[in-house]
């Protein structure tokens, strides 16, 4: 079936890298780092890469770390 609202990617286009959390900040920094090893990978061979972590309301500080992590590297949080 082709459906027209269907759109089939094209090896340009790029990827979304998503993590989910929910009080695991102590993970945080090797699945991010891991996350960003990737999307470093994927940048090098001309494709686009984006690094998203969704988080449900933790009360770890993760929300605190990613907030802290973004403003350092210059991204949205």
């Amino acid at each position: 079936m082709n459906d027209a609202r269907v759109r089939t990617p094209r090896p340009s286009d790029g990827v979304s890298i998503c993590i989910s959390n929910w009080n695991h900040k102590t993970y945080l920094p090797r699945s991010l780092g891991s996350a960003l090893a990737a999307a470093d990978c994927l940048l090098a061979q001309g494709r686009g890469a984006e690094v998203l972590v969704i988080d449900d309301g933790s009360r770890d500080g993760s929300q605190r770390y990613l907030a802290g992590l973004a403003a350092m590297m210059g991204r949205p949080d």
